[in-house]
């Protein structure tokens, strides 16, 4: 078992992908005035709180920011990303809801979009996050 101490300093997170029949990825186009990633186009998700599990937390941030109840939740991976102390659990969710709908229910970020893997790779997206795509795409994670 971990020390509490090294424990307290991963920040652990869970992050979500909508991806709809055609392997396109809704992604949060993020505020500017947040303080991680202004501007960036960005996974859903966030921080799990004490005690959280990641599933509990990635229904809490889809509720948060998008006004969704999840279904068909499907975990993939967690990563570990070597810039920081963090570990990131990934989830995938297919898109239920018209993406119209979805941004009129959208609480958090300034706008959403629908990108191809190849779409993505050519706009501002955290390193990280990037390279947990490409991830999914290379192993076949993503049916």
């Amino acid at each position: 078992m971990q020390d509490k101490n090294v424990m307290e300093k991963i920040r652990s997170s869970a992050g979500f992908l909508l991806i709809d029949k055609n392997r396109k990825f809704i992604l949060q186009h993020r505020d500017e005035k947040i303080k991680r990633f202004p501007g960036y186009w960005a996974f859903f998700g966030g921080k799990m709180e004490a005690r959280e599990t990641p599933e509990k937390c990635v229904r809490r941030e889809a509720k948060e920011e998008l006004g969704i109840k999840l279904e068909d939740l499907k975990f993939i991976k967690s990563y570990k990303s070597k810039q920081r102390e963090e570990e990131q659990f990934i989830f995938i969710v297919s898109l239920k809801i018209p993406l119209e709908k979805l941004k009129k229910q959208q609480k958090e970020g300034q706008d959403l979009g629908l990108f191809s893997y190849r779409e993505i790779k050519k706009i501002k997206i955290p390193s990280f996050e990037k390279s947990i795509l490409k991830n999914l795409f290379r192993k076949n994670l993503i049916a």
